[in-house]
């Protein structure tokens, strides 16, 4: 079969902060998903180690952070973290790691465990804004493991707004670097040395009378020509060479030196400078550049003992295959901390990524300047982005947010932002279910990260000041029941197929009632009338189109017929439209409701039918007083949407009600001291503000 795409829709399911199957055969069967997919599959098993320091090795060396053969002994939490990075993929669709047996290891330490989980569950997420994978996953044959949330991400806030000062000041940043890479290069043409690029700016900034690296050179002042850098850069070298730090360093280079060439010792700036250390606060003897030349400090260092020297090449890293031996006992040699050196180099941003960095990288980004919003707003569209946006003041604006989430916008490679302008009205209002609101739009924006689209969510505070607070929540995820054998390929093809047939239906029906209708309207009626249960099923029945058609039709026919009934009978016994119709549904089945009104039922007969259905549906609860004022507010939302509408909830219908109960000298209104229709009549009169206020 050929290679699937990076975002394979069984790989979708893997595509967690951190997966945990509870099945090894289920794990397996997803690692090898994963190869299969292009994707570079490291596997830590944790049945082979027991210790914090053993599990951070492993960690780093399958993300190639450390090199195999070389261990490192006391790596702390910080090292662990500042050292572990996201490689950069390459031709590969991604990278995963593969923990098995993961609940070994956290039965042993399970503090250490959770963290780990934690910094990989960070990484994968960086990854993905960078639309990379970095997959997360773990057998465990526990259910205790991970009981806390593995991803744990807070509001942001941006003050560098959009506007075209930015790109000013990203140009003069690419103008700067292309000017120091120049003067560096034609510096070696002439002299035959390497000098980095930051001396060159630093030679500048020293030539205003800037501090290296504190203080910013005016964004007026352009950088001079060649020949004025280059004897700018010559001056800065010749003060720099009489620095004490410059100096000192300069004396440790050469006694480095000079080991290396009189013995069999390997050693480096970082052991020369831990041996002078220990010679010092062991030995009460000092050494330095002032005192002693680079000679006769490096015979002082070749009359002490070799077990010194062992003791500081062994604190930090040794030979994996030798890892369990002491210090003393291993064998001499070099160890560079090359592996604080990234070994993929730096990713090239775009012009435009530090600009819109600060709003992808923050499930929800709070603008407190309508400024800032305005500009930001205008960047986005002038790169092209989707831009939705909605003024928080208007009443219906929450149901417009939640329909704009609910569409698509997570197409691989979309840019869409939501914009919330005045979002306080939302906060004074109901500041439970704004926090809501904003999780839901972070969901969403980890959603779009997952398929390699780009969902900003944009807040505007116009008075209140915005509060940082976790917003998006998350758990490792169990996996149980996924087959991501290729076997698992024909079924979704089959599915494909049959959702492709089901659309077809669904235009054809259109196109000959003349309206839109919803496909999971279409797929319930054809359900009802040959009682398959899924779309599979009913593309391998072989229906032919125009018998799926005609079903429909019938359905729609009888459909609309029971509902002039259910209406009657509702306003009878003054019961919900709903709760008719599953009381009917009980009784007749679906299938039938079709068939008796083909067969000519007697409208007297039906509505003898549903009383009779009411009646059986109503004797099946046994807390009838609940039941009553359930059945009366199911009522007043009926009669109310029929009024307004447009749909109302049914618990802030309730609040509205015990709302106008705590008026002076008003009664709440229920179902024993008032109709569906008066009480109605009563919630039509208040303004549109208590509406608000109470939402």
């Amino acid at each position: 079969m050929p290679t699937p795409a990076k975002t394979d829709w069984l790989i979708q399911e893997l595509i967690n902060p951190v997966s945990i199957f509870a099945k090894l055969a289920i794990f397996e069967q997803a690692l090898d998903r994963c190869r299969r997919c292009g994707y570079e599959v490291h596997i830590i098993d944790c049945r082979e180690f027991q210790t914090q320091n053993e599990v951070f090795n492993a960690v780093l060396h399958a993300c190639c952070r450390l090199r195999l053969e070389i261990w490192w002994n006391n790596v702390d939490w910080q090292d662990f973290w500042e050292e572990l990075d996201t490689p950069e993929v390459g031709e590969s669709s991604g990278t995963v790691l593969g923990f098995i047996h993961y609940e070994r290891f956290f039965e042993n330490d399970p503090k250490t465990a959770q963290y780990v989980m934690k910094e990989l569950a960070k990484k994968h997420f960086y990854a993905l804004c960078d639309n990379e994978h970095f997959l997360v996953l773990a057998h465990s044959e526990s259910e205790d493991i991970l009981p806390e949330p593995v991803l744990r991400l807070s509001t942001g806030h941006v003050s560098w707004p959009g506007k075209p000062v930015v790109d000013e000041h990203m140009a003069r940043a690419n103008r700067m670097g292309a000017w120091s890479g120049q003067v560096a290069q034609e510096y070696k043409l002439r002299t035959g040395q390497q000098v980095k690029v930051e001396l060159v700016s630093a030679a500048w900034e020293d030539s205003l009378g800037f501090e290296s690296g504190r203080g910013r050179i005016p964004f007026d002042i352009e950088p001079p020509d060649i020949e004025e850098s280059l004897r700018l850069l010559e001056m800065y070298l010749a003060k720099r060479a009489q620095h004490p730090g410059f100096l000192r360093r300069q004396w440790i280079l050469k006694i480095t030196s000079i080991i290396d060439e009189r013995t069999p010792l390997v050693p480096n700036e970082f052991t020369v400078n831990a041996v002078l250390k220990i010679l010092e606060e062991e030995e009460r003897q000092s050494l330095s550049y002032e005192s002693h030349s680079p000679e006769a400090a490096a015979e002082i260092l070749l009359q002490l003992s070799g077990e010194i020297w062992a003791r500081v090449e062994g604190d930090s890293f040794s030979w994996t295959s030798e890892r369990h031996l002491p210090a003393a006992e291993r064998p001499k040699s070099r160890w560079p901390r090359v592996i604080r050196k990234a070994l993929y180099p730096p990713r090239e941003d775009p012009e435009t990524s530090k600009w819109l960095r600060q709003f992808a990288s923050d499930p929800v980004v709070h603008l407190d300047r309508r400024s800032n919003l305005e500009s930001s707003i205008e960047r986005f569209k002038r790169d092209g982005f989707t831009v939705l946006e909605f003024d928080c003041r208007e009443v219906q604006a929450k149901k417009s947010i939640l329909r704009a989430i609910m569409r698509g916008h997570s197409e691989p490679g979309s840019q869409t932002v939501l914009v919330l302008r005045d979002f306080d009205t939302f906060y004074r209002l109901d500041p439970a279910s704004s926090w809501e609101l904003l999780r839901l739009l972070a969901a969403r924006y980890y959603q779009a990260l997952t398929r390699g689209a780009l969902f900003v969510n944009c807040v505007h505070w116009a008075e209140f000041t915005w509060v940082q607070e976790p917003v998006l929540v998350m758990r490792a995820r169990w996996i149980t029941t996924e087959c991501f054998t290729p076997e698992a390929d024909v079924t979704k093809a089959k599915r494909e197929q049959a959702d492709a047939w089901l659309g077809v239906v669904q235009q054809r029906f259109e196109a000959e009632r003349g309206s839109k209708t919803r496909l999971v309207l279409v797929f319930d009626s054809l359900f009802i009338m040959t009682g398959h249960q899924s779309s599979t099923a009913l593309w391998e029945a072989n229906i032919p189109l125009d018998e799926a058609i005609k079903m429909l039709h019938r359905h729609e026919k009888s459909t609309a017929w029971w509902e002039t009934v259910i209406e009657e009978v509702a306003n009878q016994v003054e019961a919900p439209k709903w709760f008719l119709r599953i009381a009917l549904s009980r009784k007749l089945g679906h299938l039938n409701i079709v068939l008796v009104y083909e067969d000519g039922l007697p409208r007297g007969e039906a509505m003898r039918l549903l009383h009779e259905a009411y009646e059986a549906e109503v004797e099946r609860h046994h807390d009838l007083s609940r039941f009553a004022i359930s059945m009366w507010v199911g009522r007043v939302a009926d009669l109310l949407e029929t009024r307004r509408g447009f749909e109302t909830d049914r618990d802030l219908i309730e609040r509205v009600l015990r709302y106008i109960g705590g008026l002076e000298g008003q009664t709440e209104l229920s179902h024993e001291n008032s109709t569906p229709e008066a009480a109605v009549g009563r919630l039509l009169q208040l303004d549109v503000e208590v509406w608000e206020k109470l939402q």
